[in-house]
């Protein structure tokens, strides 16, 4: 079938029972990179609880969380996909002397 980014379907809500079987929905996750004291590349997947990485170099990390993301997907149950809302990101501004 084909490969869909959620963008492309605009504001569209489709039941996923109009989906057809076989097609590739693009979904988006934030992850975290950061070097622990070994400098060593972790990353992680705050929205998937457990699902972490590590990579020897920022690339290696990041893709080594896409595809910890992907399994971690594949293994979830339709229920488990739906979003629950208890993650939150904002970017916020915060007055810092120099």
């Amino acid at each position: 079938m084909g490969n869909y980014n959620m963008s492309q379907l605009g504001d569209k809500r489709i039941a996923p029972s109009r989906i057809p079987e076989g097609t590739t929905l693009m979904s988006t996750f934030l992850v975290t990179i950061e070097t622990d004291e070994d400098g060593v590349f972790v990353a992680s997947c705050p929205g998937l609880p457990g699902c972490h990485t590590q990579g020897a170099d920022f690339e290696e990390a990041l893709e080594n969380i896409k595809d910890a993301i992907e399994i971690y997907v594949e293994q979830m149950t339709a229920d488990e996909r739906k979003p629950d809302g208890k993650i939150s990101v904002q970017l916020v501004e915060v007055p810092v002397t120099v």
